[in-house]
């Protein structure tokens, strides 16, 4: 049988942009999370150098049953011209681990907010 972390029922990843014009909104899910009786998880969790972060977000996105995804900010960086491309791919693997996860990842409840709505 599948393994199931032991924090997966109460474990909500959050994935949304990591900069200062957020940083009001990111502050408001961190406390509305925990003070719900759940644990926020993000990217941003114990910096480790020898640990590719791509394998952290694989981790803490297996280690979650439920999953705040905020793409509303994908627009181009104005300093290199690019879209923000990491949030809908963490949005992807999600989904991804929540089709072709196990028993307990299958069961993921996953919310996605963008500033468009049914895009």
């Amino acid at each position: 049988m599948a393994k199931k972390s032991n924090d997966f029922d109460k474990n909500v990843f959050i994935n949304c942009p990591f900069d200062i014009l957020y940083a009001n909104l990111f502050n408001s899910i961190i406390f509305t999370i925990h003070d719900t009786g759940f644990r926020p998880r993000c990217a941003l969790e114990a910096s480790n150098a020898g640990q590719n972060r791509l394998d952290k977000i694989y981790r803490i996105i297996s280690d979650c049953k439920y999953s705040i995804h905020d793409i509303s900010r994908t627009e181009l960086d104005k300093a290199t011209n690019l879209p923000r491309f990491n949030m809908p791919f963490e949005l992807g693997v999600d989904l991804g681990c929540k089709k072709y996860g196990n028993i307990y990842q299958r069961q993921k409840v996953v919310l996605i907010l963008d500033s468009e709505p049914y895009r």
